[in-house]
């Protein structure tokens, strides 16, 4: 990897860490709404998918077949989208699962950063595995969520993800130091 890669993924990595650690902040301070915004965000998500499913279904120009993926996949975001409008709680259990999950992928295209100063034999390898070892702890507590029964969800999610920010920023600035 060239140092311009390297300086132009350090500066992707910063942006997203931050504003990922506003939305930690956010999960913090604002218990009781912050589900219901994430419905409504996804309700609106989901009905545009639908219309547009519907839209390409009604003008495709091959209208010989009378099933297409465009006809399932409208009706299905439609069905989404009426759940969520009715019982916008319903993704209180899926928010935690779908944020570990994005937090872990992200530690996977991290792996190759961290395979390269394993190689290179730099001397910070120890402390990028240490965070990446922690970054993967985070990123299963946060399914998990153990301090269930301590804090409310949204707070240990949002502690637990600005710490995972913060980690995520320090291992980027190894990384980025570590590329000849």
């Amino acid at each position: 990897m060239s140092n311009e890669e390297a300086e132009k993924n350090f500066w992707v990595t910063i942006i997203t860490s931050i504003l990922f650690a506003v939305f930690g902040g956010y999960l913090l301070y604002q218990l009781n709404t912050t589900y219901l915004i994430i419905a409504r965000c996804l309700n609106v998500i989901t009905l545009l998918v639908s219309l547009f499913g519907l839209f390409k279904y009604f003008t495709r120009k091959d209208k010989t077949k009378k099933i297409d993926i465009n006809i399932i996949y409208g009706i299905m975001a439609f069905i989404v989208t009426l759940v969520l409008f009715f019982k916008p709680l319903i993704i209180e259990n899926f928010v935690p699962l779908a944020i570990g999950i994005i937090m872990f992928v992200t530690l996977m295209l991290k792996l190759g950063y961290l395979k390269q100063v394993r190689k290179d034999q730099k001397k910070d390898f120890g402390v990028c595995l240490l965070i990446f070892i922690l970054m993967i702890v985070l990123s299963i507590l946060i399914v998990l969520d153990p301090m269930e029964d301590v804090l409310n969800i949204n707070q240990s999610m949002g502690m637990i993800i600005i710490f995972y920010s913060i980690l995520d920023i320090i291992m980027s600035y190894l990384f980025k130091n570590n590329i000849d």
